[in-house]
C-alpha cells in the first residue's frame, strides 16, 4: 500500500500438490502428485472449467463484442494419482482451467494426509493428436554389415530387413518376396553402387560390395530410396601400431598459471623404449565455462533446470550482479573461440 494511494493486491497460490499434463493417442493424461515427493495421490477431486468466446453478429460490425462460452466437468483421480478423462468431455476451441483439491483435514487431525491440497494448471488447450497410428505404421529399415571398418580392396556384406513397426504382431512381413533397390554412397555422396534385392519371407536379404582398391576414405552409406537409410561403414587405411605414446601428466586440476610437468613416453609393446625415435608435439589451449544454476523445486520430475524457460537479460542494468545466465540447452550450439597453440616443437 502507497502512502495516501493505492492498495496493490496480488493472489499468490501455495502449492503443495503438482499436476502434469501429457498428450497421449487420442487422449489427455493427468498425474496428480505430491509437489516435494512425487509421490501419486488418489481420490483428488480433478475440476476442468473450459472457456471461450465468439464474435457476435455486432462484433462483425463494430468490434469487441463476444459471448463468453463455458463448460466444465470433474474427475477422481485413481490409486497411481491418474486421470484419463474422455475425449468427448473436452470440446473443440476452449481454453481449460484445471484444479486438483481435497477436503481440508479434521482440526483433529494430524496435518500430515491429503487434506486441503491444492494444485492448477492453465488456461491450456487440449489437442489429440494421432501418435500411435503414424509411428506404428511407420516402415522401419535395418541394415547390418560384417564389420564397421574395412580396407580399400575388401569385400564389405550386408544384411538388411524391412518391415513395419508393429512389434507387438508375430515376426512376419508386409515385404515379403518384394523387390528393393539398393544405393551405396561414397563420402562424397556420389552413387557407387545401384542394385535390386528380392526379399524372403521376413523381408530380408543380403548382399555384397567389393570395394575399390582406390575407394575414397570416409563414411558410407546403404540407403534403401523411399523406405530409408539402412546402415554406414567406414573405409579406411590401416597399419598395425607397432608401438604405444602416452603422455604423463598431473592427475589433479591445475590452477591458473601453476606451472606443471608432463612427460611423453614411447614404447614398443613387448615393453621396450622407443630409441631416437622423432617426435613432434603441439599444446592447446581451449576456453572453458562450467555453468551454476539453482535447484528447482520439481527437479525429481522434469530434471536438473526445468523451470528455467527465461531469457537472460545482460542488458538490464544491474543484471550481472544479481542474475544468473540459464543453462544451454544440449541440443543448442554454442559458438566456442578456437584452441589457442601454446608450445609447437619437434
Amino acid at each position: 500500500k502507497m502512502t495516501d494511494g493505492n492498495t496493490s493486491k496480488i493472489v499468490m497460490w501455495l502449492d503443495d500438490t503438482v499436476i502434469v499434463k501429457k498428450q497421449l493417442d487420442k487422449q489427455a493424461y493427468f498425474f496428480i502428485a505430491d509437489a516435494l515427493t512425487g509421490e501419486p495421490l488418489q481420490k483428488v477431486n480433478l475440476e476442468f472449467f473450459g472457456y471461450r468466446q465468439e464474435p457476435t453478429k455486432l462484433e462483425q460490425l463494430i468490434g469487441r463484442h463476444y459471448n463468453v462460452i463455458t463448460t466444465g466437468f470433474a474427475e477422481f483421480s485413481d490409486e497411481n494419482g491418474q486421470v484419463l478423462p474422455a475425449p468427448k468431455d473436452f470440446q473443440q476451441n476452449f481454453q481449460w482451467l484445471i484444479m486438483a483439491t481435497t477436503q481440508p483435514e479434521p482440526a483433529t487431525g494430524s496435518g500430515q494426509g491429503q487434506g486441503g491440497r491444492l494444485a492448477y494448471l492453465g488456461f491450456t488447450g487440449i489437442w489429440y493428436g494421432n501418435y500411435r497410428e503414424t509411428e506404428y505404421n511407420q516402415t522401419k529399415v535395418f541394415s547390418i554389415t560384417d564389420r564397421p571398418v574395412y580396407r580399400p580392396g575388401q569385400p564389405m556384406r550386408f544384411k538388411t530387413w524391412v518391415r513395419h513397426a508393429r512389434y507387438d504382431q508375430t515376426n512376419t512381413s508386409d515385404f515379403a518376396k518384394q523387390s528393393f533397390a539398393v544405393w551405396i554412397t561414397d563420402p562424397k555422396g556420389q552413387k557407387i553402387l545401384e542394385k535390386t534385392y528380392t526379399a524372403d519371407n521376413y523381408g530380408g536379404f543380403d548382399g555384397e560390395f567389393p570395394i575399390p582398391a582406390d575407394a575414397t576414405l570416409g563414411t558410407y552409406s546403404i540407403t534403401l530410396p523411399g523406405r530409408g537409410h539402412g546402415a554406414s561403414f567406414r573405409v579406411e587405411e590401416y597399419k598395425k601400431p607397432e608401438f604405444e605414446v602416452t603422455v604423463e601428466a598431473p592427475t589433479e586440476p591445475v590452477m591458473l598459471g601453476e606451472r606443471i610437468t608432463a612427460t611423453i613416453v614411447a614404447k614398443y609393446f613387448f615393453g621396450a623404449p622407443v630409441a631416437k625415435g622423432k617426435m613432434k608435439y603441439k599444446i592447446l589451449r581451449s576456453d572453458y565455462s562450467a555453468n551454476w544454476y539453482p535447484t528447482g523445486i520439481w527437479d525429481w520430475f522434469y530434471g536438473p533446470g526445468y523451470w528455467w524457460f527465461a531469457c537472460d537479460y545482460p542488458w538490464y542494468p544491474g543484471w550481472k550482479d544479481w542474475g544468473c545466465r540459464r543453462p544451454h540447452l544440449w541440443w543448442w550450439p554454442v559458438s566456442r573461440n578456437p584452441p589457442e597453440i601454446v608450445a609447437e616443437a619437434e
